[in-house]
């Protein structure tokens, strides 16, 4: 797990690597000029071997996992900690909702014994 969690947090760093290196290789264009070529291709190198690394890195964690819900809220701009906010909410409502009624049984429990209510088994 905590390889995983290394090689997933390698994948974000370089993401940011390639999403700085694309804002920069963006501004070149921008004001592009022909003094500039060779700076555009050296930025375009390093936006493939960062491509080219992030593609190996990918293997390491193919297996995780990632919920749909979470995917849609991203795709509808949220930030993904919302998800986990929310996850977290539902999460305790039903641990609280199944705690109550933990609670009622036991209130009712002593009830059931002494009317019979609910055996399994009819007494011989």
């Amino acid at each position: 797990a905590a390889a995983a969690l290394l090689m997933s947090e390698q994948i974000r760093e370089q993401v940011e690597v390639f999403v700085e290196q694309l804002r920069q290789t963006a501004a070149i264009v921008v004001d592009f000029n022909s003094d500039q070529q060779d700076a555009l291709l050296q930025r375009i190198n390093g936006l493939a071997q960062t491509l080219q690394t992030i593609d190996q890195l990918k293997t390491s964690v193919e297996d995780v996992d990632v919920p749909q819900e979470l995917l849609e809220c991203i795709d509808q701009g949220h930030h993904p900690d919302a998800y986990t906010r929310e996850s977290l909410q539902r999460v305790v409502y039903k641990r609280e909702t199944a705690h109550q009624k933990r609670e009622i049984f036991k209130v009712q429990s002593p009830h059931r014994k002494a009317t019979g209510c609910c055996r399994l088994f009819s007494p011989s």
